[in-house]
């Protein structure tokens, strides 16, 4: 049985027996990927922004409680592909497995390659799993940072730990090489030209030696340039918790950096939390205060300025965007944030993203959401696009979402020049789970629709109607600009 098409408000919704469309499928056959054919009443109309072009969901291959299945990167090329990376696990009594799997598809969501990568386990019943971030050069050549547990071979031989490779547009193994043991990866970027890639990592402990006389000394957050045509490291550069400042460990105050972002000129922007231990006269006890901070470097890796929000906020900024010659950040934040001349009292947990320009000066609070999280951000041209959870009933500028409903459900929020919001687009859960997983990928396409990927296990209707998981299962959505 092969595949078949739905047409969605004007684009291609993917219906696909799964025994059809599993890994065995050929190129040009559709993506995995099942759904309702009749569009939910929650989905926007026809002609409105952020409709949902077409819907796949990606089942685990082992079945209910013996696997799972995620989306967990997505990007584009210069040739319009759409670029994915999922995981998959399988559960077999005491034994684990997972794969690392890379799909290239066209526009409408139909599978043009597919390469899968297995991860196994160290030793007989040991776990098996990675954790990778993915960048997608014009010409379609994939870069990947990953942290393995087990062992992984993308063809250049067995990775364990943390590792960076290239592969082609077809999937074949170019470079890989091994990072230090006690490193973990945190973001990814790929410079303007494609020549050379920028890796966000921290140390947890001790020193880490990455060769040709390159150590690093402390623990902490770095950043590390590479050249793309080989994987050759080209220069390391430490970020220290407070400009001036070297040793982290034990410190009263250390820093943690989570998300990287790039522009086209090759400058650089990194958030995170900065972590002031309560207790620092006791190495037993690990007490600290989580405080938001925004870094700006230099394509040297220099650092530029640094900004907080304010002594009272306290929470991590977890995702941020360069933006129409500004950076924006996002995050989940308590206590209060100033910002821009405003102060900001957060009764709780809030989802708060900031605007700052080049020079570093505040310029703008683009918006707080009580009780959100959204920790996905991504920008292009006059699109920026925001996603997380939301509570059903939350207003982020184009009227309430989800009216109706109960609990944190997935939400995609599109602002357009300046900040304009231009839609949300809420995916309704039924008996939505306090933490779902939710939004994993995030990215704007050229013609400025939404790529969105991730995972859910509640039956949810990301617009084409109610969807049944088997377990964990992955979903890929595009959105209409």
């Amino acid at each position: 049985m092969g595949g078949r098409s739905v047409r969605v408000g004007g684009g291609v919704l993917l219906l696909c027996v799964l025994a059809a469309c599993g890994p065995g499928a050929e190129p040009g056959a559709p993506a995995d990927g099942t759904t309702s054919e009749a569009p939910a009443a929650s989905s926007p109309p026809a002609s409105a922004p952020g409709r949902t072009l077409w819907a796949q969901q990606r089942a685990p291959e082992a079945g209910a409680h013996q696997g799972t299945s995620s989306v967990d990167a997505v990007g584009t090329d210069a040739s319009g592909s759409l670029h994915v990376l999922g995981s998959t696990s399988t559960f077999a009594g005491a034994e684990m497995s997972a794969q690392l799997v890379l799909e290239r598809l066209g526009p409408q969501g139909e599978r043009l390659s597919r390469r899968a990568f297995a991860v196994q386990p160290e030793q007989p019943g040991g776990l098996a799993s990675h954790w990778t971030h993915l960048a997608v050069s014009p010409a379609g050549d994939r870069f990947l940072a990953t942290e393995v547990q087990g062992r992984l071979d993308l063809g250049g031989g067995a990775l364990t730990g943390a590792a960076l490779a290239r592969l082609g547009p077809d999937g074949a193994h170019a470079w890989s090489r091994a990072l230090p043991a006690g490193v973990r990866l945190r973001a990814l970027v790929l410079l303007p030209g494609a020549e050379a890639l920028v890796v966000l990592g921290q140390l947890e402990e001790g020193s880490a030696d990455f060769g040709g006389g390159v150590v690093l000394r402390e623990p902490g957050p770095f950043l590390a340039r590479f050249r793309a045509e080989d994987g050759a490291l080209e220069w390391l550069h430490a970020v220290p918790a407070q400009p001036g400042t070297a040793a982290q460990a034990l410190a009263p105050v250390s820093l943690q950096l989570l998300a990287l972002a790039v522009d086209a000129t090759g400058e650089l922007a990194a958030v995170g939390q900065r972590l002031t231990r309560l207790f620092p006269e006791d190495p037993e006890r690990e007490d600290a205060v989580a405080s938001p901070v925004l870094v700006r470097l230099s394509p040297e890796g220099a650092e530029r300025w640094r900004r907080d929000l304010g002594p009272d906020a306290q929470g991590s900024l977890q995702a941020v965007a360069f933006w129409e010659g500004s950076v924006v950040a996002e995050g989940s934040l308590t206590g209060s944030v100033r910002w821009a001349g405003q102060a900001l009292p957060l009764k709780d947990a809030e989802a708060v993203v900031v605007r700052v320009r080049a020079d570093g000066q505040q310029e703008k609070l683009v918006g707080h959401y009580p009780g959100a999280q959204l920790d996905s951000l991504a920008a292009r041209e006059g699109t920026l696009l925001l996603g997380g959870l939301a509570p059903a009933g939350t207003d982020f500028g184009t009227g309430p979402v989800g009216p109706g409903l109960e609990g944190n459900h997935p939400v995609v929020v599109a602002l357009g020049p300046g900040g304009a919001p231009r839609f949300a687009h809420l995916f309704p859960t039924e008996d939505p789970a306090r933490f779902w997983q939710g939004i994993r990928a995030l990215t704007v396409l050229a013609d400025g629709s939404a790529l969105v990927g991730g995972q859910f296990e509640r039956r949810t209707d990301f617009g084409t109607g109610m969807l049944t998981p088997v377990f964990w299962d992955g979903f890929l959505v595009r959105l209409a600009p």
